[in-house]
């Protein structure tokens, strides 16, 4: 396989052109097209996130370390 075939194969699907996913996904964007399963796996990632940050800084005040008022504040957030 020469340079240009790996080039053009990691990046794209048979007869697809050049454009990768994530440049799909950002033009969808800009355009304002709905990607509903990026959205739900978005939402879906930043609920875990908010829990996990919560469940370490409460974690981490119980154990004696320190826990300052930017910490409260994300957990209001969450």
């Amino acid at each position: 396989m020469g340079e240009s075939d790996y080039t053009y194969s990691h990046c794209t699907k048979a007869g697809e052109g050049l454009i990768d996913e994530s440049s799909r996904i950002q033009v969808g964007f800009i355009l304002g097209r709905k990607w509903k399963l990026l959205e739900a796996f978005a939402a879906v990632t930043l609920f875990k996130y908010g829990i996990w940050a919560t469940v370490m800084i409460i974690w981490t005040g119980l154990l004696g370390g320190e826990v300052n008022w930017q910490h409260y504040m994300l957990i209001v957030s969450v």
